[in-house]
């Protein structure tokens, strides 16, 4: 949605979600020419602000999600897709992860204040989370015997079993190169080391994840060794990966040249601001976005 012309008027790209009070844009021109509309005056526990296609994943992995279905969301850190999830799934067992104890903390504090009851919240490295040992307890079985935390975070609980988990949500750490406004440029160096770390995290999906599980893959980058190549990278390393399609029409189909076929480039959802043919369309006019299902054979 194009509002107008502004000044930034923080420092920092985090300012815009960790600060409560102050001016983070300026308008100087406005599309409407009138007052846009302030968020400040509602309620923060019932809604939260999301860019549009950052609501593809959770949506897409829901179609079949169930009362019976164990959900991780591998990277939950600020909470948006996790309480999307559990919003569209509020009988199944959640799962939300982050590295950082103290983004963790702030996401079950979120969820707390949304009602969601079904997410359980833990702090591990998830480059690491599956344990190399199968578990003859389930993952609610595994919670069950354990207590939050005063930060309503799961402490003790470090790693998780192979084959657990009927659907996992992964969106990595990414070079977001897709955010807008864009405050900060990775180097070139550290954009090309992204695509390689998040296989790691695309590994420890893989084991966790159950045969016949769902597996949405995600990153708010344009990039598409970030993208269509880490696709390929499932494709080419687990023959028991099948690319299935998102499940909406939003977006474009993947690009040609990461080495997927025509078959599977319709399969995934880009989202590209920067493909100047395409910025009076939904893929262009938003945020830089992509979006992957994967489907474990059975």
């Amino acid at each position: 949605m194009y509002l107008g012309v502004g000044v930034v008027e923080v420092e920092k790209q985090s300012d815009f979600f960790r600060l409560s009070k102050g001016t983070g844009v300026t308008m100087v021109s406005l599309a409407t020419g009138k007052k846009p509309l302030s968020l400040n005056s509602l309620d923060n526990t019932k809604w939260f602000c999301q860019n549009l296609p950052s609501l593809v994943p959770a949506y897409s992995l829901s179609e079949t999600i169930t009362s019976d279905s164990t959900v991780l969301d591998m990277c939950a850190a600020p909470g948006g897709k996790t309480s999307h999830i559990s919003s569209l799934s509020k009988n199944c067992f959640i799962v939300a992860n982050d590295r950082s104890k103290k983004k963790m903390t702030s996401v079950s504090t979120l969820l707390k204040s949304q009602g969601f009851d079904n997410v359980n919240c833990i702090s591990s490295d998830a480059t690491k989370l599956c344990d190399s040992l199968p578990s003859s307890s389930t993952v609610p079985e595994i919670f069950s015997k354990s207590s939050p935390d005063t930060s309503g975070v799961h402490s003790a609980i470090k790693r998780l079993p192979p084959s657990s988990f009927t659907h996992i949500l992964l969106d990595p750490p990414c070079s977001a190169l897709g955010l807008r406004p864009r405050l900060h440029v990775p180097s070139n160096d550290d954009v090309q080391k992204y695509s390689v770390y998040q296989r790691g995290f695309v590994d420890q999906a893989v084991k966790l994840l159950k045969p016949g599980g769902v597996m949405c893959y995600s990153t708010c980058t344009y990039n598409p060794d970030e993208n269509e190549g880490v696709v390929r990278h499932v494709l080419e390393k687990y023959e028991d990966m099948e690319l299935v399609d998102v499940g909406v029409e939003l977006g474009k189909e993947g690009v040609e040249w990461e080495g997927l076929t025509e078959e599977d480039r319709k399969k995934v959802r880009r989202f590209d601001w920067c493909d100047a043919e395409e910025r009076e369309d939904m893929a262009g006019s938003s945020i830089g976005f992509f979006v992957a299902k994967f489907v474990k054979k059975a």
